[in-house]
Parts: structure tokens; sequence; C-alpha cells
């Protein structure tokens, strides 16, 4: 496996931390009680890494909804 396929999946990987630490976040706390430095916090990394990923938070919260009714959809 060369860098480039361990970048992808090193990418891939913090996309998915993202997702899963703001859901856990917004779950708890609700959308608008949540900030983006929160969800650096809770992620461990700084504010470029979520960008790079992540126009918004807003962003993070539409592909979370899109990947639950995926989930709801393989039911």
């Amino acid at each position: 496996m060369g860098t480039k396929e361990r970048k992808a999946r090193e990418r891939h990987e913090r996309r998915q931390l993202i997702l899963h630490k703001s859901a856990e976040l917004f779950a708890s706390r609700g959308f608008d009680n949540v900030t983006v430095s929160d969800i650096c916090r809770a992620i461990e990394y700084g504010k470029s890494a979520l960008y790079s990923l992540f126009d918004s938070k807003e962003e993070i919260y539409g592909e979370i909804s899109i990947q639950g009714m995926l989930q709801l959809d393989n039911m």
C-alpha cells in the first residue's frame, strides 16, 4: 500500500471521526449549542483539519442526516 492510499484512508477516518463526535455533541447539546471549536476539541484536531473536509457545521449536520436516512432505508 502506498502513500496515496494511506493518506486517503487517514482522510476518510478523520472525516468519520468528525461525523461521529459531532453527532454525539449535537445529540447531547443540540445543534445550536455546538460550535466548530467544540467539535475541534472533541476530535483533538484544529479548525484547519475540520475545514479541509467540511465547509461548515451545517454541512457536517447535513452529512449526519443523510447517513441516518440511509441507515433507516437499509432496515
